[in-house]
């Protein structure tokens, strides 16, 4: 829907499939895509299912349908949230 005339996104998370392997909380990432974090054992490389749960929760899935001008604005020595996901919205 064509309701806003302007958005502004600042240090954006937009795909937690590809923020778990760029950034300082990975767990962050798993918590809020998967619900939990198991801090307990080692992590193992994404499963396929795990993936695609995190992109169907990750706003760059939308990005196709998005027609407001949006400003993005990124701190480039972030390590929490990368300058690669705000990059990743273009």
């Amino acid at each position: 829907p064509e309701v806003f005339r302007a958005a502004v996104m600042r240090n954006p998370v937009v795909n937690l499939p590809s923020m778990v392997t760029a950034t300082d909380i990975p767990d962050w990432c798993y918590v809020e895509g998967l619900g939990e974090y198991d801090w307990s054992s080692y992590r193992p490389p994404m499963s396929t299912d795990e993936i695609s749960e995190l992109w169907s929760k990750s706003p760059i899935r939308h990005v196709s349908g998005v027609s407001t001008p949006t400003l993005v604005a990124l701190g480039m020595q972030d390590l929490r949230v990368p300058p690669s996901q705000g990059l990743e919205w273009y």
